[in-house]
């Protein structure tokens, strides 16, 4: 099971780095932002951003802090790509 602090190290990093969430059941959440990463004592709160508005989220998933079973860094966009 991760803690709070594991994630933490993730959305504090300096310089930040994106990260991708990954579940027990299969799904991801991508973090972009170090804004877009709330951690809590049981969950993390991940704000999910569109293409037209990514400095604010359009929607908002509690992912449990048990079902984390990974957190990877993602690669960094490279110029003439889109990230997604």
């Amino acid at each position: 099971m991760f803690r709070p602090q594991d994630v933490t190290q993730f959305t504090r990093a300096q310089p930040f780095k994106p990260f991708r969430i990954h579940q027990t059941d299969g799904q991801t959440f991508d973090v972009h932002h170090p804004d877009m990463a709330i951690v809590a004592l049981r969950d993390v709160v991940v704000g999910t951003v569109d293409d037209r508005r990514r400095d604010i989220a359009t929607r908002v998933t509690h992912v449990s802090l048990v079902h984390i079973v990974r957190i990877e860094l993602l690669e960094p966009a490279t110029p003439g790509t889109s990230a997604g």
